[in-house]
């Protein structure tokens, strides 16, 4: 699973238990949507290979427990793709046709300019200290006209806010909603539905179900106040880097 919202590489915990890794403890903690922390354990530079690129460069991945459904799915290794490259390459990520391939990252953004709906270019935040990686990319969005900082989120199937952010205070004030769970990186969340909204990134704009996720505090390592997901970019093509990120959308 190659999900832009994870921090780093995650090999899953039933399978690092499989394989009987060697586990790290380190210095930092990880927190998932729902805001619940726990220590991060780590492997050591394992030598994890894609199909159709290789050899991934050597870091640290983090080991964490993973809903029961990434092992009933046999799913045992979520990956960042900011760290599928090294300096002076860019990945492409065709969400489209889910096709994923390696450019010099010299040219690679030229191809943003190609005919469709093109993203807003992304700014990024970063944590150099963390070991295992800490790179996220965030967009400046609109929600029902609302301003919003979505984080792109190639892992999460719909676009969502938090309760703690300005545009989700702003809906839950404007429409009825209702109880509801979305699912995440730490499990199942409470969340409260409204009705379709329309979300604008740049060019491109849907109309969806936006869910805004019940949090006790704000995110502060990455300030955004959700995340941009797959309902919103199905239909477009990726280019990141370690610094950048663009695309367009059919």
């Amino acid at each position: 699973m190659i999900d832009s919202g994870a921090e780093g590489h995650v090999i899953a915990g039933w399978l690092a238990r499989k394989l009987e890794l060697a586990l790290l403890a380190t210095d930092h903690t990880t927190e998932g949507v729902a805001g619940r922390q726990g220590q991060l354990k780590a492997v050591e530079h394992p030598a994890l290979e894609v199909d159709g690129l290789g050899a991934l460069p050597r870091r640290a991945a983090m080991v964490i427990d993973l809903p029961e459904v990434f092992e009933k799915l046999g799913i045992g290794l979520v990956l960042s793709p900011q760290y599928l490259i090294d300096e002076g390459e860019a990945l492409v990520i065709d969400l489209g046709s889910r096709k994923v391939w390696k450019e010099l990252e010299a040219t690679a953004f030229e191809g943003t300019g190609r005919p469709g709906k093109l993203l807003p270019e992304a700014s990024t935040c970063s944590d150099p200290s963390v070991r295992t990686g800490y790179l996220h990319f965030v967009v400046s969005a609109t929600v029902d006209g609302e301003a919003a900082e979505l984080m792109v989120d190639t892992g999460a199937d719909t676009t969502s806010l938090t309760t703690t952010s300005r545009a989700g205070k702003a809906l839950l004030a404007r429409y009825p909603s209702k109880d509801d769970n979305a699912m995440g990186g730490a499990g199942m969340v409470a969340a409260r539905k409204l009705p379709p909204l329309k979300v604008r990134a740049g060019e491109v704009e849907k109309q969806v179900e936006v869910p805004v996720l019940v949090l006790e505090k704000a995110e502060k390592k990455c300030p955004h106040d959700g995340q941009l997901g797959l309902d919103v970019l199905g239909s477009c093509t990726l280019v990141l880097s370690r610094s950048r990120l663009a695309g367009y959308c059919r």
